[in-house]
């Protein structure tokens, strides 16, 4: 129980740091580092694409360096490698490249940490508890953007080199929370039970984790919108106060802290299948929102329904490579959707840059989005048809 229980913190501090801290911190930062003259708004842009870039690098390398460096020693390594990019990033007046640099290795680190940390976990506990700590690995996303959302902004506000100080001094307390729990391991398990009994047929398994896949990077290029220039669009295309734009971001960030806990209900209630695809039906919906419904409740609504189903959808596509894949082959797949999501991010954040700037106004990006996430939905219900007739097949063999 006692490693159990260290895996839980491990995946949970994992995915906290990966995404919350590591990536998801800069965009409270952002403006700040412009207002107090850390940085020129263009500079402070490219350090928000270097993190992007160091993100993709880190989905591509981090499976085939598990090879070859035990995951348990890259997992460490990654945590303090991030934590001590933000402490870096603290000292004001060094030269632009070190920054940039900083921040790329932030971004490798936070994606080694999502790619390895939840597959390490998962194989390392017994079948019946996959699905809870697939709950709270990913809940760690949540925490991680509250804290980001909720608390950096006081310490930056003071001084921006306190907020990143912040930052990297509590990536390093969970970093060391991170080695800890990896001192002890367990050993594999990998016995058969009824949560795998959905495994399909080898000659469907790529199918159908190709439309998982497909549909999770679509759903990183459809949630631009609100996770780039959510802010921006509140304050300038709606004429709001920054007091109403940061209210707006709460909800999104208390979304993201029960995302997770959301998608293990769904899951309860719909099965995996049937839960993913009610997800994205949802997304799409959220997304879909603020092209026409600009009131305060319904831009609420659209900002807690996207927090919220942001790490509902990274629990589900992870658990959906899992459950037809199995444990074997989970962390492979899952550093292909990775890559796939961070490309396809990194892709569109760059495309719809170009279309506002040349143009399109925010609630033209934010239907495009919605149709993106109609695509997703669709690829979602292609795996839902592919697992019905699987277990129909089953039936009728019975």
């Amino acid at each position: 129980m006692q490693n159990t229980s260290r895996l839980f913190w491990v995946a949970f501090l994992s995915t906290c740091l990966g995404i919350g801290l590591f990536r998801f911190s800069y965009t409270s930062l952002m403006p700040l580092l412009v207002e107090q003259k850390w940085f020129t708004a263009t500079f402070a842009s490219y350090l928000s694409s270097a993190n992007l870039l160091g993100y993709l690098l880190g989905a591509l390398l981090a499976h085939p360096v598990s090879r070859y460096i035990q995951p348990r020693i890259l997992i460490i390594v990654s945590a303090f490698l991030g934590a001590f990019s933000l402490i870096l990033c603290a000292i004001q007046g060094l030269p632009d490249a070190l920054y940039i640099i900083f921040r790329v290795f932030s971004g490798i680190a936070g994606s080694t940490l999502m790619v390895l940390a939840p597959s390490y976990a998962l194989k390392r506990v017994v079948i019946e508890l996959r699905p809870k700590l697939s709950m709270i690995a990913f809940s760690g996303i949540g925490a991680g953007v509250v804290i980001s959302t909720f608390i950096v902004p006081y310490a930056a506000h003071i001084n921006v080199g306190l907020g990143w100080l912040f930052l990297g001094i509590l990536s390093l307390f969970c970093s060391v929370v991170i080695l800890i729990g990896l001192r002890h391991q367990p050993e594999l398990i990998e016995t058969a039970h009824a949560y795998e009994s959905i495994i399909i047929k080898s000659d469907k398994r790529i199918l159908a984790a190709t439309f998982i896949t497909v549909a999770y990077a679509l759903s990183a290029i459809a949630y631009i919108p609100h996770s780039l220039f959510w802010i921006d669009f509140i304050q300038h295309e709606l004429h709001q106060s920054v007091q109403f734009a940061n209210q707006q971001w709460a909800f999104y960030g208390i979304g993201s802290m029960l995302g997770a806990v959301f998608a293990f209900y769904c899951v309860k209630y719909w099965q995996l299948t049937g839960a993913l695809w009610r997800c994205y039906l949802l997304y799409s919906l959220a997304i879909f929102i603020p092209v026409y419904f600009h009131t305060f409740y319904s831009l609420a609504v659209s900002s807690f329904l996207t927090g919220l189903l942001n790490p509902a959808v990274v629990s589900l596509s992870s658990s959906a490579l899992l459950t037809i894949l199995g444990t074997q082959n989970h962390q492979y797949a899952w550093s292909i959707a990775t890559a796939a999501f961070a490309t396809a991010q990194l892709l569109g954040g760059v495309v719809m840059s170009f279309l506002h700037t040349h143009g399109s106004y925010y609630t033209h990006l934010f239907f495009l989005g919605a149709v993106i996430m109609v695509v997703a939905l669709a690829c979602s219900l292609c795996f839902y048809t592919i697992q019905k007739s699987h277990l129909n097949g089953l039936r009728g063999e019975g």
